[in-house]
Formats: structure tokens, C-alpha cells, sequence
């Protein structure tokens, strides 16, 4: 922090001030494509369903890593922005181990305004991820 004001990393500065420079037009597409994203999130998930899917678009970078391939954030931003863009809820919660004893984790993402309903699934899903 200096002067008050948080210091962020160099690439989400990038990406802000990307967002600030952008035309109108750019801004109003990427509007109308939150709401598609968010009528379809909403089709998929009445009826109190819950969408799971993985947190990340691929295995993260190793442990203590410094650097991250602009691929994988691009893909990772695919999987996650989806909470973001439709306003529903979003949990990740371990879901075990793979082959080479890696925690694996699940992503659930739930209808708009269940954010309690989908902590209680997440409550019950956990004891899956210990075993």
C-alpha cells in the first residue's frame, strides 16, 4: 500500500487500464454479453440447480511459481468470470486428490440470490472432498 491507495500487481493494472481506455462501443458489447451470459446462467440454474464445474481452465502453476502463462489467466478468466458476469454465486471447495496426489477442487455456482442455499451444498459437498 503507498499513500493509502492499494498497489496493484503490473498485470491487473494492465488489465485496468485497459478497461479505462476502452471505447464506448467496446464498453456497450461487453455489457450486452454480461447479459446474455446472465439470461443463460439463469435458464440453466431455476429450479434451484447448481452448475459445477472446475475453479480453473487448467492445472495452476506450481506452488512458489513467480510468473503465470497469460494463457492460462485468459482460460482461468474464461471458467471464473462467469459468477462475476451474471451476479450468481460462486463457491470452490476441495474435492480430493488426483493420481499424482494434487488437490483437485470443484467449482459450484449457483442461481442469483442463493448464496446461503449454495454454502449449504457446499456444507454437504465437503465431506466428499476429504475422502
Amino acid at each position: 500500500e503507498r499513500s493509502g491507495r492499494q498497489v496493484l500487481g503490473e498485470d491487473v493494472a494492465q488489465r485496468m487500464a485497459w478497461a479505462r481506455s476502452c471505447e464506448q462501443d467496446t464498453a456497450l458489447a461487453a455489457r450486452r454479453c454480461m447479459r446474455l451470459v446472465g439470461d443463460v446462467l439463469r435458464k440453466l440454474l431455476r429450479d434451484d440447480a447448481v452448475l459445477v464445474l472446475p475453479p480453473t481452465a487448467a492445472a495452476p502453476p506450481a506452488l512458489g511459481s513467480t510468473t503465470v502463462d497469460p494463457e492460462f489467466r485468459k482460460r482461468s478468466f474464461d471458467v471464473t468470470a462467469l459468477a462475476g458476469m451474471s451476479g450468481a454465486p460462486q463457491c470452490v471447495i476441495p474435492a480430493g486428490s488426483n493420481a499424482d496426489g494434487l488437490p483437485v477442487a470443484l467449482s459450484i455456482l449457483g442461481p442469483k440470490g442463493s448464496d446461503r442455499a449454495l454454502l449449504s451444498t457446499a456444507v454437504d459437498l465437503a465431506p466428499l472432498g476429504a475422502s
